[in-house]
Parts: structure tokens; sequence; C-alpha cells
């Protein structure tokens, strides 16, 4: 689900056609149902229950719980909500609610991608080693991309300040 309008800060350019290219290429146009529009318009058009859902659009907490939340009760019971971006603070606080809920269990960090798998009815119970693992892996993450983040702040705004020395110099 995508409206493939482009990201102006980003990829302005419509992304409908790579889109298709690419999973034509991987050939798993067949096992992908591409919906074009917003997920909040393609919710009511969703009937079916889905096994593997991939949430990567605004990352603000308000956004990746709305996608969660129009989505959690579409998945099937073993099934999938992957999550990029999951050291920014939207899909983190999200990934930790699902957790805590006790409905959700998390497989798997690889990068910035989190992999949680709706439990079934009977196994509602506590946390599984498993995913207090992965919650400590995306902790550790999340850290290291934040603290990254901040570094890269603070080492951009010296070179901003040495360019600006440098710019009065010649003036």
């Amino acid at each position: 689900i995508d409206p493939h309008e482009g990201i102006p800060y980003y990829h302005p350019e419509p992304t409908y056609n790579d889109f298709m290219v690419k999973i034509n290429t991987a050939k798993v146009v067949s096992q992908i149902q591409v919906k074009k529009g917003t997920s909040e318009e393609s919710s009511s058009e969703i009937t079916e229950k889905i096994s593997l859902l991939f949430i990567d659009g605004d990352h603000t907490y308000e956004m990746v719980k709305k996608d969660f939340s129009l989505y959690e009760k579409k998945i099937i019971d073993r099934g999938y909500i992957a999550l990029h971006d999951a050291v920014l603070e939207g899909p983190f606080k999200v990934i930790l609610e699902a957790i805590k809920s006790n409905q959700w269990e998390f497989l798997q960090i690889i990068g910035n991608l989190a992999l949680i798998r709706k439990k079934l009815v009977e196994e509602n119970n506590d946390m599984n080693i498993l995913t207090i693992l992965n919650l400590i892996l995306l902790h550790i993450n999340r850290q290291f991309h934040l603290n990254f983040v901040e570094n890269d702040e603070i080492s951009m705004k010296v070179e901003v300040k040495e360019l600006l020395i440098n710019l009065e110099r010649k003036l």
C-alpha cells in the first residue's frame, strides 16, 4: 500500500513503475497484492486476512500507530508485521506497545527492520526469551542510532561554524 507519489525531500518522482519493475524482476509479483493509495484508504478495501504486512510510511508515532491499528486485526494468527526504521521514535514505540500487549512476539531485528509475529490466543502469556533478546538488540540499535545522529549533528555544527569563520576571513 503506497500512494507512489514520491517524497519531495527524498525521491520526488512517482514510484509505482519502478516498484512494479522491481517486484517483477524479483519474481514475487504473484505473491504481493499491490494497492495504490494511503493505508487508511485501502484498509476498508482489504477484507481478506494478511500473512505479512510491511509498514514503512510516515515515521511519526501517530502515523505508525494508525497504520498498525488499521491492520493488526487483519493479520492471521502467527502472521507477521515488519516495521522499517524501527529505531526511530514512532516505530520503536509501536513495537514496544505491541510486545507489552502480549499479543505479539518480537522475532528479529536486522539493521533497521523489525519483525513481530501475532501470537495465538493460547500463547498470550509472558514474553519468551527470543522476544526479550530482540528487545535488547532493538534498544542497542536505537541507542547507537541516536548517538550517531547526535554526534553527526555536533560534527555538522562544527563544520558549519568552521565554514562561517573561513567565509568571514575571506570577506
